[in-house]
């Protein structure tokens, strides 16, 4: 057989649909249709699985997030080299990674010594900018909160 690489792979068995991906969002988007959709949904599963058993708490977080909060994990939203998307008169920007809204779980509390560790889990859908492009992924992000002193 003929060697084919993965996106001619998905496309043969109904995996993606970037004729409909393009015409909704644009060109490089893609919508993930019957096994293709069932494989992502179940890759997720796996993981967060995976981290669950390791005593972290399984969370499924906004989409949005505070200019300040994102401030507060580091980032800077309305810096002129930001890659961060905002939303016009509102200080909500898209989350560019599941960690600063875990990192906002916690933001402006003293934790006790006997609380830690806190084992946090996400899913999220993450927006960056990139050089002339838009930039969107769905990962799963893990944080720990730690005593810092062994």
């Amino acid at each position: 057989f003929a060697v084919a690489n993965h996106v001619d792979v998905g496309e043969r068995l109904g995996m993606f649909d970037f004729e409909t991906g393009g015409k909704v969002c644009g060109s490089r988007f893609v919508y993930l249709t019957g096994a293709g959709a069932m494989l992502e949904l179940a890759l997720i599963n796996w993981a967060m699985q995976k981290v669950v058993a390791k005593g972290f708490k399984p969370m499924v977080v906004p989409d949005l997030v505070r200019q300040s909060t994102m401030e507060k994990c580091g980032f800077q939203p309305r810096a002129e080299n930001t890659q961060v998307y905002s939303i016009q008169d509102s200080e909500l920007c898209l989350a560019g990674t599941a960690e600063i809204l875990l990192g906002g779980v916690y933001m402006d509390e003293a934790l006790e010594e006997k609380q830690l560790p806190i084992k946090m889990a996400a899913f999220s859908h993450c927006f960056r900018t990139e050089v002339r492009s838009i930039s969107h992924w769905s990962p799963y992000d893990i944080v720990g909160v730690v005593n810092a002193d062994p």
